[in-house]
């Protein structure tokens, strides 16, 4: 199957973009291999994304200031999303995580003014700090199943609901005690 490479302005197999791997994503400079260089700021979206299967985490800072992303799919392949993925992604609207990830890095999501849903699935067994710092539309939705976390009232919480974890503006300020 070919798909369509974003980055490149070509087209691709998808045989190829399952031999990406993380490292590749990183953002790069001028002397590095990344395949973010010198595109990163004006990709839109990256729904391509979910056929770079060899991907089974996002390295820190990988999508970081990509102002433009307003969407992404990611491989169900990954695992682990490190510190900062998407920090700075102020067009990023909505994200669901695949239903292996097990692992969300600190300021994750940090300054994503404009994110509006996030999903987190079962798998997820830990998090970071200062994840959602900034994003004060966000409305979070842990999956019922997930055994260490729960979300209330769009806010992000330890699954008994004693530790606020995270706080999101986007709703009515409730009062938690």
């Amino acid at each position: 199957m070919r798909i369509y490479d974003i980055i490149n302005s070509t087209h691709t197999f998808e045989s190829e973009a399952k031999a990406i791997t993380a490292a590749q994503l990183q953002p790069g400079t001028s002397q590095s291999t990344s395949i973010f260089y010198p595109q990163r700021t004006t990709i839109e979206s990256f729904d391509e994304f979910r056929y770079f299967t060899g991907v089974t985490e996002i390295l820190s800072h990988t999508f970081r200031g990509c102002q433009a992303l307003t969407s992404i799919t990611l491989p169900n392949t990954l695992i682990d999303v490190n510190s900062a993925a998407f920090r700075d992604c102020s067009s990023l609207l909505s994200v669901t995580l695949p239903n292996m990830v097990e692992s969300i890095g600190s300021n994750i999501f940090y300054d994503c003014s404009n994110l509006e849903s996030l999903y987190i699935p079962a798998s997820v067994k830990s998090t970071g700090s200062n994840m959602f710092r900034g994003c004060n539309k966000l409305h979070i939705v842990v999956d019922a199943n997930n055994q260490n976390f729960s979300s209330l009232d769009g806010s992000f919480f330890n699954k008994s609901q004693t530790t606020l974890i995270e706080y999101t503006k986007a709703d009515v300020q409730p009062e938690y005690t």
